[in-house]
């Protein structure tokens, strides 16, 4: 998958330059990531309306991605055997609504 330029946005964590972009629908949000650098392993995960209330949807209080939330996101695939620099099978992290704490502090669940 190629990343659109006008879609995606850029981010740099631990030095590195990554793209990322995501792709609404009715029950939440993907998060796409790739290492800006290489043609490299892609990273997705999925985030649900839910977190913000029992009756949030894409139209009524929807998830909103905000790059911290990206940056979390890319360390916790680090964790779970994401390698950006390399060609490979890509990664998909799942739903990570109740994994990752969706507040201010945005610690990771261990």
């Amino acid at each position: 998958m190629a990343f659109p330029k006008k879609k995606s946005r850029k981010i740099t964590v631990n030095n590195h330059p990554f793209k990322w972009m995501v792709k609404p629908d009715y029950y939440g949000v993907m998060l796409l990531i790739i290492f800006d650098e290489y043609n490299s392993q892609k990273l997705f995960a999925n985030f649900r309306h839910k977190i913000n209330g029992k009756n949030a949807s894409m139209y009524n209080n929807p998830f909103i991605v905000e790059p911290n939330l990206v940056r979390k996101t890319i360390l916790y695939g680090l964790l779970k055997d994401y390698s950006p620099e390399i060609k490979g099978n890509d990664i998909n992290l799942g739903d990570l609504s109740n994994v990752l704490l969706l507040d201010y502090g945005l610690q990771t669940n261990q």
